[in-house]
């Protein structure tokens, strides 16, 4: 079992499950903020250790769609990456943050097109 400095293995397990992280991960972060890295830090840690947030996606195949790790990792292998996606597209939309977030930036690019799309017509 992973340890942390201060944290017994039971507080540990408890907030994994809360979190539904894996200690190893938890215990990775924990690990990362005692030896004074920040937030960003570590989400930049996390996005350069799994390919731009591969295993983020996997999770979420596993959790939305049902599919096992494998199916997840293959169907994922069939796409074309973040960066090929990235190259080709015209307008991307983050949605890393927040529902309200995402909901303020759609909103607003739904407006920004509309407006476009009127003025195109003209």
């Amino acid at each position: 079992m992973p340890e942390s400095k201060n944290l017994s293995p039971e507080i540990l397990r408890h907030i994994s499950h809360t979190l539904t992280v894996p200690l190893s991960g938890l215990v990775a972060v924990i690990e990362v903020l005692d030896g004074g890295g920040t937030v960003p830090f570590i989400a930049r840690y996390r996005k350069e250790t799994t390919g731009n947030l591969d295993e983020v996606q996997a999770e979420r195949l596993m959790r939305e769609r049902g599919l096992s790790r494998s199916q997840a990792e293959a169907r994922m292998q069939a796409q074309a990456s973040r960066q090929e996606r990235l190259a080709i597209a015209t307008i991307v939309v983050d949605n890393s943050g927040s529902l309200a977030e995402l909901d303020r930036e759609v909103g607003e690019l739904w407006t920004e097109l509309r407006r476009h799309w009127r003025e195109a017509a003209e």
